[in-house]
């Protein structure tokens, strides 16, 4: 991938695919507080020291008052709540295993569910979601699709964490039907072929349409290749995106 114009930024808040919602999309601006730090030695120049790193996603689309869809799911009772967001820049439209993305946990914060109600203009959405936990630039382990008996991801080219670092992910289940439940696992092999997997992440069990954030702790950098599994109970339909990432 290279400078491209945007016109697929996929965009997942929760168990939403907020993509055919969003007009544009922000993840960022990503800072870390400068703190003064200057002393009498210091030969009359100001210095500073890093502080906390902080950020926010931020969309600005059209909302959608259908059942199930947005507005019942997203709205002013869900302001203060958690969910993880990824977003994911895509230059066709189709997403593939191993796509760039970014990958965090945030809070809603603010919420316009009516934007622009004048007559004649569509009417619009604004959402943000400070973040409250660390923000990692990711792989797409399993592109938005539907599936209906176990399975294993793309292994993804990517390095484990060392003892300062940790393996996080994050899973949306955007549709479920049927299943009595499925069972999703990021794994991890010092092979493409997973000749050895070791579970790393075990999501909790899923039953309906739902999302997680999860990490954990290395190390494990000699590691090479991570994937996501899926293990079904019963017959039916799920339909999910996950992506993962190391910091």
């Amino acid at each position: 991938m290279s400078v491209y114009t945007a016109t697929s930024i996929q965009t997942f808040v929760g168990y939403l695919d907020l993509t055919g919602q969003s007009r544009t999309v922000n993840f960022g601006p990503l800072t870390r507080q400068m703190k003064d730090s200057t002393t009498m030695a210091d030969g009359g120049y100001s210095c500073v020291l890093p502080g906390l790193i902080n950020g926010e996603m931020s969309l600005n689309g059209y909302n959608d008052w259908t059942a199930d869809v947005l507005d019942d799911e997203l709205s002013v009772a869900q302001l203060g709540s958690q969910y993880p967001v990824t977003v994911a820049p895509n230059t066709s439209g189709t997403a593939t295993a191993g796509d760039p993305c970014w990958l965090s946990r945030g809070v809603v914060s603010t919420l316009s569910p009516l934007g622009a109600g004048t007559i004649g203009e569509v009417a619009g959405l604004d959402l943000s979601l400070p973040y409250d936990t660390v923000i990692t630039r990711g792989q797409v382990a399993h592109p938005k699709a539907a599936r209906t008996s176990d399975g294993n991801g793309t292994a993804l080219t990517l390095t484990g964490p060392t003892a300062a670092q940790k393996l996080y992910a994050a899973l949306h289940v955007t549709a479920y039907s049927g299943f009595t439940n499925v069972v999703f696992k990021i794994q991890s092999d010092d092979g493409a072929g997973f000749g050895s997997a070791t579970d790393r992440i075990t999501f909790a069990t899923v039953t309906a349409r739902t999302s997680e954030w999860a990490s954990v702790a290395g190390s494990f950098s000699s590691e090479t290749h991570h994937r996501i599994t899926w293990d079904v109970t019963g017959s039916g339909s799920v339909t999910f995106y996950a992506a993962v990432g190391v910091l």
